[in-house]
């Protein structure tokens, strides 16, 4: 069951298979860190942007706390806060930022959307590109009651004037995508045939392995019964021409 989107003013269809970028949103999505010093915690406001600034050449560790972001470099540890998708997304910049990647110069490619059975709450699945390979092969983002959930983040630049040439750009790394990655291959093997994007012939497979439609008994006997019906008749024909 896919949950409202938190803005009802903003139309949203959901995700296509297109070329993603962050946009500058995400830099100001609001969070709340709280640090030490000496015997007193700290808490204040920040953002992505402030966080990217202020980790610029700088090593540090990002661990994910489910409700919270945890960073540790060598001047200590912070703990981030704030709506679930703020973190997440979070998290993943930040990751990206640690090994040597440009989170808003990497492109983003969503593949599968996936409904919980059990409660009113629908994930988001992305494999992630920069420069000339595939640098995550799944990030999830997940849409429910209060998780802050805004798809805005993502932008498909369709207003470009080379959208013919960035449709020609999807198809290629989502070929890439189910052909290279082990995510991608698992996709496309399957047996409950999840949509996959911009690759038809990956599911060759299945036309082959497909159980082959099962004959009525019945319809079998009788035509078994015709056959031998011709056969006698035949039979009784050349018996009597002799």
């Amino acid at each position: 069951m896919r949950t409202t989107y938190s803005k009802p003013d903003v139309k949203w269809d959901g995700f296509r298979p297109v070329v993603y970028s962050l946009s500058e949103l995400a830099l100001s999505l609001p969070l709340t860190q709280t640090r030490r010093d000496g015997d007193q915690q700290l808490e204040d406001d920040t953002s992505i942007e402030k966080l990217l600034e202020s980790l610029e050449g700088r090593d540090f560790q990002v661990e994910d706390e489910t409700v919270a972001i945890r960073i540790t470099s060598e001047t200590g540890s912070l703990r981030l806060k704030g709506p679930t998708f703020n973190c997440r997304l979070a998290g993943a910049i930040l990751e990206l930022f640690k090994n040597g990647i440009k989170p808003f110069a990497s492109r983003w490619f969503w593949y599968e959307t996936d409904d919980s059975d059990t409660d009113p709450q629908t994930s988001y699945k992305f494999f992630v590109v920069h420069e000339d390979r595939i640098v995550r092969e799944s990030v999830s983002f997940s849409d429910y009651s209060g998780s802050g959930f805004d798809p805005t983040v993502f932008d498909s630049g369709d207003d470009s004037v080379d959208s013919n040439w960035d449709l020609a750009w999807a198809a290629y790394w989502y070929r890439r995508f189910y052909r290279e990655t082990l995510i991608g291959q698992l996709m496309v093997l399957r047996p409950d045939l999840p949509v996959i994007h911009h690759y038809p012939e990956g599911r060759s497979w299945h036309k082959l392995t497909a159980p082959v439609a099962s004959i009525d008994p019945l319809k079998q006997i009788r035509f078994l019964l015709w056959v031998a019906i011709a056969l006698l008749a035949f039979l009784a024909f050349w018996l009597i021409q002799k």
